[in-house]
């Protein structure tokens, strides 16, 4: 293939061009690829050129892509490299072996022989750049290979400034179709799951959690069954599918609740009409030349859509709706967007060949338009932004293309003095602390007098513990510190707690099955709730610390309807049937709104 088309919603017809290296018997290597834009008269644009080099060796294959486009003088390169056939180690030969994006991030692979975790080969990946690791901030992941292929183990690592750190692991076992049937995370957490012909038959989740799978003799998925918890009941969702597979209507019963979903569809397989858990249906028509596409919500309002031949959206409007229609224009400097509303211009936007916005207009009061210019590295980043004449903003990366700087440049002759410009700073690593590894963000801004102003963000990212399931900590400005983490309680149970300095009292929460049943705050009040469900919808019962009762009874949609409080007194909502915004709402002594 050396061209490839398609309409073009800008006016003829956007393709690529490709010539070939044939720099071996039957290559079909790319040596070029030409996106271009082919005007109706047969001229063509070209908005984005690769070039491909090859480097072949016995022991390693290099190929280097450079990248030129319309309106943007940078190069932007990305390196690829696979072992050869002279490579050392067996398992290594046309694997992987380096990938750098355009950004200088680099992906390093190695490949070694393995006696560990039931496995033959070790696969270690190493985000770095510029040939070596950042220390504090590449990441490393560690692959056990078994004979068949099969993963036995993943390790995952983070940089802690001298060494490296396993944050991470997950041990598997598989039957003898290959199939995984058992995961272990570093944590002792357990995932199980048995398998059929058709597809995984039951799953136990690390929180005991059972969920089963039905299908038809067609081998598709036909029902799954949750196992209750002690927040939820045993929930079970049915399929019912047409003769080409699609889903034409899904049940849910969460205990005594059910609720039926279902979608028809056209000869050509598309949606025709919807009808939601309440009822309530959704059509879409489709124009002959199935560019246009109608939907009549259930308010009996029409949203349409018109598309070019390219899938692109160029025209939207309909009920109550802003007319709003998009087109494109080839220019000297890249593909120029405007948007319209009724012909009058709402905002234009200039992308060169990259696809990197290089301009931004909008109206303003003055019959002209506010300009915003951004100007880009050979890495593809924003370096700098301006609106007008107004000041600058420029932001530096460090070698992992993380934001490290912004400055509004107030004052060129002393742009690095925080009391002249508005700066900030942030930075990223991860260290080790007595009960895991965290990723350390640090922010800092600078105030009236140029003297810094430090937040600081812990995570913890290791997931090793067999209690702790997740910890932070924040610093402010003025060195306070808040505490939230997270404690494994019981199969499905977890206990979160959070600390704040204003307050002694440590507040928790205990959730289960991701529902909190009960908590207390930092003031040291304890309040719990409770839900169940009905063939009408969902009751959830809240006490408060006085043993005070609300009750409040929601529809199918968990929407609520009526609520109960502690002295009896009563408050229902009535919706309108064609969306979710409240109707009516009456209170206890008949008042309604």
């Amino acid at each position: 293939v050396v061209l490839e088309a398609t309409p073009w919603a800008g006016g003829g017809e956007k393709g690529t061009r490709t010539t070939y290296a044939d720099l071996r018997f039957n290559d079909f290597r790319p040596a070029t690829e030409k996106e271009v834009i082919i005007a109706q008269d047969g001229t063509e644009t070209v908005l984005r050129t690769k070039t491909y080099t090859y480097e072949d060796s016995p022991e390693v294959n290099r190929t280097t892509v450079t990248e030129t486009a319309l309106g943007s003088d940078q190069v932007h390169t990305s390196i690829s490299e696979t072992y050869g056939e002279a490579a050392q180690y067996p398992y290594a030969r046309g694997r992987q072996k380096m990938s750098q994006g355009i950004d200088g991030v680099q992906t390093v692979y190695t490949y070694e022989a393995s006696s560990e975790y039931r496995a033959i080969h070790k696969v270690t990946s190493t985000v770095q750049a510029k040939g070596s690791i950042v220390p504090g901030q590449s990441t490393r992941t560690v692959q056990y290979v078994a004979e068949n292929g099969t993963i036995t183990r993943q390790e995952q690592y983070v940089h802690t400034g001298e060494n490296w750190s396993l944050i991470t692991s997950e041990d598997y076992e598989y039957d003898v179709e290959l199939n995984c049937i058992k995961t272990t995370k570093g944590n002792r957490r357990i995932q199980k799951t048995e398998w059929m012909c058709c597809g995984p038959l039951k799953e136990t989740d690390e929180d005991e959690v059972v969920t089963s799978y039905g299908y038809n003799t067609a081998k598709q998925l036909v029902e799954t069954i949750r196992s209750a918890t002690k927040t939820t009941p045993e929930t079970i969702t049915s399929y019912t599918r047409d003769a080409s597979g699609r889903i034409i209507s899904t049940r849910k019963d969460v205990g005594a609740m059910t609720t039926v979903e279902s979608t028809q569809y056209d000869d050509l397989g598309r949606v025709v009409s919807t009808t939601d858990i309440l009822g309530r249906v959704t059509r879409t028509q489709y124009s002959d030349n199935q560019l246009t596409t109608t939907v009549i919500t259930p308010s009996g309002a029409a949203l349409v859509t018109k598309k070019y031949y390219d899938g692109s959206i160029v025209w939207t409007g309909g009920t109550g709706q802003q007319e709003m229609e998009t087109q494109l224009e080839l220019t000297q400097e890249g593909i120029l967007t405007t948007t319209l509303s009724q012909g009058v211009v709402l905002s234009r936007s200039l992308s060169n060949g990259f696809g990197e916005t290089i301009r931004q207009e909008h109206p303003n009061t003055r019959g002209g338009f506010i300009v915003t210019s951004n100007t880009y590295n050979s890495k593809g980043q924003r370096i700098r932004t301006q609106t007008e004449d107004m000041a600058p903003t420029l932001t530096e990366y460090n070698e992992l293309g993380q934001t490290v700087k912004q400055t509004v440049l107030l004052d060129q002759l002393h742009p690095g003095d925080p009391a002249k410009n508005r700066i900030s700073e942030s930075s990223s690593c991860y260290q080790i602390r007595e009960d895991g590894i965290y990723q350390v963000q640090t922010s800092i801004t600078y105030n009236a007098e140029g003297l810094p102003l430090t937040q600081t963000a812990e995570t913890m990212v290791s997931q090793l513990d067999p209690v702790l399931e997740s910890k932070a900590l924040s610093f402010d400005v003025y060195g306070q510190q808040s505490v939230q983490w997270t404690e494994y309680t019981a199969p499905s149970k977890r206990t979160q707690f959070s600390r704040i300095p204003t307050s002694d009292i440590v507040a928790e929460s205990l959730v289960v099955d991701g529902f909190t049943i009960s908590q207390t705050n930092y003031a040291g009040i304890h309040s719990s709730q409770e839900r169940s469900y009905a063939s009408t919808g969902m009751m959830l019962k809240q006490t408060d610390a006085r043993g005070n009762v609300t009750a409040i009874e929601t529809d199918l949609a968990e929407r609520a309807i009526r609520t109960t409080d502690a002295q009896g007194n009563i408050t229902s909502t009535a919706y309108s049937p064609c969306c979710d915004a409240p109707a009516c709402i009456t209170n206890a002594l008949g008042g309604t709104i």
